[in-house]
């Protein structure tokens, strides 16, 4: 595994886009990544690089643990349905 990557779970990568109710290319954009590449990433076939990590993090200004665990971070007071 190349040191710039991370093992992730995809299905919570997955789960926090749709909680927030983006499609997988609008995501793909905001994070400057190929819309194939996050589905790769959501699918579990590639791992996030800790860039990619780390932009996931900006854009849902969550930490690293919404990202690897299906502990979704609450907004509004409400947790995020995973």
């Amino acid at each position: 595994m190349p040191a710039e990557s991370l093992p992730t779970n995809g299905a919570c990568i997955r789960a926090l886009r749709r909680a927030y109710g983006l499609k997988l290319y609008e995501l793909a954009k905001d994070i400057q990544v190929t819309d194939g590449h996050l589905g790769k990433i959501e699918t579990g076939r590639v791992n996030a690089s800790l860039t990619v990590l780390r932009r996931l993090m900006v854009r849902f200004d969550v930490p690293l643990a919404a990202l690897v665990t299906h502990k979704l971070p609450e907004r509004e007071g409400e947790q995020i349905p995973a």
